[in-house]
């Protein structure tokens, strides 16, 4: 099956990390293409920081926050809530890349006219496209589950990587501060959006060892305020080209700019 065009057009995706975001900004860009504008508007969770991390994105045009955790979108009226926030974007296509009923009624409450989605339990319910994963696809990895449903439509995922957008100021601003470093820069990224996901700085000191054994250039420790201690590790890093954790804005650019971002 393969879509018309669209008019406005909503992306559900609630995973709440970074990363989360990022991985799945070839299929953000994708869906983008298939709408009469090339742009999108987001619906996702604050702890993706993704008003900051999109802004500069041609493709996104809107980030909307999904506050669950707030209690605004929370329980039966939170869920009216959410439908009148989205009744009020005049949405023609909602993609919802989560196995969740409660994103597809809610956009059904809001009369979107075309629902898109996995298909997952009570959920296919709620959805008028007619297409649907495969079973063994439903329970998938989410980024699995993602391309599986751009593959049934027909839908060209056209970045082997994510391609993160960054402004050109943002990116000149960080070329100039670490100018002095010498190319090519390699970037951790030790941030993670849950404790069980951190791999721990004796593991990242063991990749940047490797790195620097077999890898010319700096490395470059990235994170934000929440993984200051961890970069602060002195011990464990090896000597020489290894820099601290970067801002908001700089962590932003300093993987984009990087030949290597881990």
């Amino acid at each position: 099956m393969k879509l018309t065009r669209s008019g406005r057009t909503l992306i559900v995706q609630p995973l709440p990390g970074i990363g989360d975001m990022i991985w799945h900004l070839p299929h953000i860009h994708a869906i983008a293409a298939t709408t009469a504008t090339g742009r999108i508007d987001l619906l996702t969770k604050p702890r993706s920081q993704a008003d900051r991390l999109l802004r500069p994105d041609p493709c996104v045009e809107r980030v909307l926050w999904l506050e669950r955790e707030s209690g605004r979108h929370a329980g039966l009226r939170g869920l009216w809530r959410l439908a009148s926030l989205l009744r009020q974007g005049g949405y023609q296509r909602v993609w919802i890349l989560h196995g969740s009923t409660r994103y597809a009624l809610a956009s059904r409450l809001a009369g979107i006219p075309e629902r898109v989605g996995y298909g997952v339990g009570l959920q296919t319910r709620l959805l008028n496209v007619p297409v649907r994963l495969p079973p063994d696809r439903r329970h998938a990895h989410p980024i699995i589950r993602a391309d599986s449903l751009l593959e049934l439509l027909d839908i060209p995922r056209n970045e082997p990587e994510p391609r993160l957008a960054t402004a050109a100021d943002a990116e000149q601003a960080v070329a100039e501060r670490f100018d002095a470093w010498p190319a090519p820069w390699t970037a951790l990224g030790i941030g993670s959006s849950e404790p069980w996901k951190q791999w721990g700085a004796a593991r990242f000191a063991e990749l940047a060892l490797v790195l620097e054994r077999h890898w010319s250039g700096s490395i470059f420790i990235v994170g934000g305020p929440a993984e200051r201690s961890l970069a602060d590790s002195r011990g464990r890093w090896p000597g020489g080209g290894c820099g601290g954790a970067a801002s908001g804005t700089d962590r932003g650019v300093a993987g984009p700019l990087s030949r290597l971002y881990r």
